[in-house]
């Protein structure tokens, strides 16, 4: 999904754990950001912060206020993926 110039994955937090495994099996390490309003606006200003973001591995939905925004330009997010949630889910698998 696109949302102002930058690149999400609008995808469920499980799909999500099981991607980055697979990154991490695959390349060893892997980019992975969670993207909320905030980053996006600061995405809006810092081209250089902006394609860091475009070029990562994994970029993932985090917060209502990213939620609002992909609907009020008419997308749907799956699921917030937030850090808090995902952390604890991925080490455990990963360990």
């Amino acid at each position: 999904m696109k949302l102002l110039n930058v690149n999400y994955e609008n995808i469920k937090l499980d799909t999500a754990i099981e991607r980055t495994v697979s990154l991490v099996k695959s390349q060893n390490k892997a980019n992975v950001f969670f993207l909320n309003a905030d980053c996006i606006y600061k995405a809006q200003k810092d081209e250089g912060y902006r394609n860091v973001l475009n070029s990562a591995d994994l970029v993932l939905p985090d917060g209502i206020g990213l939620k609002v925004a992909t609907w009020l330009l008419g997308g749907r997010m799956r699921e917030n993926c937030n850090g808090s949630d995902f952390s604890p889910r991925f080490m455990a698998v990963a360990c």
